[in-house]
């Protein structure tokens, strides 16, 4: 017996590869394969998003990472926890639309340049729709680390419950020829 499935690229946890957001940037199959086993961290700024909707990640908040848990490796996939997948069986109050606009937190275009070209990471992920906060229509974030071919990992689960530090992250999107994205089991090993 055989099951069929038809999914989106860019449904539940999924990888958007640079090719989304970046001419020439790679696509989910053209991803070097060393990229998806990577040291991990993880940001938590839950507390910020839980006041605030439309929370987006600064650079001070990346800043006050690394004083405490020292600098982020170059080739790193960094984790952003906002706590935001709880709701994620509520899509109304998941994707939190109201007149048209949603809410959700995100990263500034600052704090991704900071993570894509000062940290050289390999991968930025969160627990929200995008990268980009909700009542963003230009997706300022996703432009600027796409064309450093960063890839992002969007709705992720149990970020808030990872460490700072310490840990592998594995990345498992489905290869899709030519793909701007694809859904993606992601895994973080914890050391015993």
């Amino acid at each position: 017996m055989a099951a069929r499935i038809t999914v989106d690229e860019h449904f539940g946890t999924h990888l958007d590869a640079p090719a989304h957001f970046a001419k020439g940037g790679w696509t989910v199959d053209r991803i070097p394969v060393d990229r998806f086993y990577r040291p991990g961290v993880c940001v938590d700024v839950s507390a910020k998003a839980s006041a605030d909707a439309d929370y987006r990640v600064t650079v001070d908040d990346i800043k006050a990472f690394e004083a405490a848990a020292g600098a982020i490796p170059a080739g790193a996939v960094a984790f952003i926890a906002t706590g935001w997948d709880r709701f994620w069986t509520d899509r109304a109050r998941y994707m939190n639309e109201r007149a048209g606009v949603k809410h959700f937190p995100g990263l500034s275009a600052a704090a991704v340049a900071y993570l894509a070209k000062d940290r050289q990471v390999a991968g930025i992920g969160i627990d929200t729709p995008s990268i980009d906060y909700g009542p963003s229509t230009a997706f300022e974030a996703h432009k600027v680390s796409m064309a450093l071919n960063v890839y992002h990992i969007e709705n992720a689960a149990r970020l808030t419950s990872l460490p700072r530090k310490g840990f592998m992250v594995v990345v498992a999107p489905i290869a899709i020829r030519d793909g701007s994205g694809g859904p993606a089991r992601v895994f973080a090993i914890l050391p015993n």
